[in-house]
């Protein structure tokens, strides 16, 4: 399980525990205005200082967990809880906190059965504990103990909704459908949805809690939703003619569907693109997108695709769609949308969503097209540089030396800087050295900056 998702809920508590006016030097020293590693050195330096401090112990666990250094908030929250008999006026909220880090700290140790039994302190801390149910309910699902962790859920999340993760939203809406709670589970669909965190077969999920509920519209949706995230730009009549078997299985015995019929008319432009008869973000998105297709696309249809980014934030077909719309209704502003052609690139770099973003962003900003694919964003520089020094597999470092040989741009202005900072590592500075005495034109220029 990992580090980040299983503290959610605690930085969320912890936040509210540092608000708490500490007394004397400690306090003076949080409220000091410093902030990030400034106050944390301060906080080292108390702690030194004071070796009985339960309050910087506690604060430093936590800083050093949310940082990734679980070396360091082992060594704290081991303190912290040395210091528990001794301190009893330690407030239940820094208790419950305490022994909630020492969970997600065992867990991501794998350690399974302490996890769970600090999971299960933290949660039974009197007047502070409860907000933990969705930390001892994930602790308990760790231990195939899905009834237990399916109460847990249900009682938290009738008292802090809106402290749920997503992670934990989403094993608490399997839990409910695999009880049969299937209203229950749709309540809780909506918002996930609203998150972004969208992931291979959560469309086909959601079809199959509406369909129970018989709400057979929303279920041909959803099952579209899967169909569009694992589309590659490529997406041919005759392959979503077979997908569509599929989802009009869906559908009652001779039964007409709106919601199929708005799906067909992106592949078929005999089709009329009608607007949905009641609002849903996918069938608003497939009503953009057909009306896109047809040329019939308005600022208005511009402003309501806009505003279900928050809905497909993991989609490339839905950055490609709004780029091909600013396209078309603000050409002379092309420039001013080159974000979601890098989202694009970004979110499948190996996608042909991203190759048809890469060839956009080239011919905006002079490069061939042919020399396309070389166009490189920061994140995979960044990446390809990291599999080089890791690796010390040369061939990492091909796709960076092609951005390097490009022609000027803010690209290539940012692959030199970034490669220039890797080169202080002796492993990488090497590699280029080698590659600078086989180069030429550009690229040796850059490599001889880069190097200098």
């Amino acid at each position: 399980m990992k580090k980040s998702t299983l503290f959610l809920a605690l930085f969320a508590l912890f936040a509210c525990g540092c608000a708490e006016k500490n007394s004397g030097e400690y306090a003076a020293l949080k409220n000091s205005g410093l902030t990030g590693g400034a106050l944390y050195e301060k906080l080292i330096a108390f702690d030194k200082e004071h070796p009985v401090s339960f309050d910087s112990k506690l604060d430093l666990a936590s800083y050093y967990f949310i940082l990734g250094n679980r070396g360091e908030a082992w060594k704290y929250a081991l303190k912290a809880e040395g210091l528990l008999a001794s301190v009893k006026s330690a407030v239940p909220q820094k208790r419950a906190l305490l022994f909630a880090l020492l969970s997600a700290l065992y867990a991501a140790d794998s350690d399974a059965d302490k996890a769970r039994d600090y999971a299960k302190k933290a949660y039974e801390v009197p007047n502070s504990g409860a907000a933990y149910g969705y930390l001892y309910a994930k602790m308990q699902l760790l231990h195939g103990a899905e009834s237990e962790a399916l109460a847990l859920f249900d009682k938290t999340y009738s008292r802090y909704p809106e402290r749920i993760a997503p992670d934990e939203m989403r094993s608490y809406m399997y839990l409910l459908a695999d009880a049969g709670e299937f209203q229950k589970c749709a309540e809780l669909l909506e918002p996930y949805f609203e998150t972004g965190i969208f992931f291979p077969g959560l469309g086909l999920f959601a079809s199959t809690v509406y369909e129970k509920l018989g709400d057979t519209e929303k279920a041909v949706l959803c099952a579209f939703l899967d169909y569009e995230y694992a589309a590659d730009g490529n997406a041919s009549a005759d392959a979503f003619s077979a997908n569509l078997q599929s989802v009009e299985a869906l559908l009652p015995s001779g039964g007409a569907s709106e919601a199929l019929e708005s799906i067909k008319a992106l592949f078929d432009m005999r089709l009329e693109a009608k607007a949905p008869s009641s609002p849903f973000f996918i069938s608003d998105y497939v009503y953009c997108k057909a009306k896109l297709l047809r040329n019939d696309f308005s600022l208005a249809d511009f402003s309501a695709l806009l505003q279900l980014e928050k809905y497909f934030s993991q989609f490339p077909s839905y950055y490609w769609t709004v780029w091909e719309a600013a396209r078309v209704l603000e050409p002379e502003r092309s420039n001013e949308w080159f974000r979601v052609l890098e989202k694009t690139i970004a979110l499948m770099p190996s996608s042909s969503y991203a190759s048809l973003a890469r060839k956009a962003l080239a011919s905006c900003i002079g490069i061939e097209r042919k020399n396309a694919a070389a166009l490189l964003m920061p994140q995979e520089v960044k990446a390809a540089l990291e599999d080089f020094a890791s690796t010390a597999d040369e061939d990492r470092l091909f796709p960076v030396y092609a951005l390097l040989d490009l022609p000027d741009c803010s690209y290539v202005y940012a692959g030199v800087q970034m490669v220039k900072a890797a080169a202080s590592e002796p492993i990488v500075r090497a590699a280029l050295a080698k590659k600078y005495e086989r180069s030429s034109g550009r690229l040796k220029d850059r490599l001889a900056f880069i190097l200098s």
